[in-house]
């Protein structure tokens, strides 16, 4: 019950974090010349990020 508390708690908090920070955002060109502001750390992303840290798997994605 712990693991699945933490697991939970910092899949938000790195959710959390990664929203806030003006690192994390990206603009790209979309279709017609129009500008998009994305992230990636969506809350799906989040919660696999943290699933691979503590399967000691590692990810694709990665905060820095």
């Amino acid at each position: 019950m712990c693991i699945a508390l933490s697991f939970t708690g910092v899949s938000a908090v790195i959710y959390v974090i990664s929203r806030l920070s003006p690192n994390e955002w990206k603009v790209e060109e979309g279709p017609g010349g129009e500008d998009t502001i994305e992230n990636e750390f969506t809350v799906k992303n989040s919660a696999w990020f943290v699933a691979g840290a503590l399967m000691c798997q590692g990810s694709e994605l990665s905060p820095l």
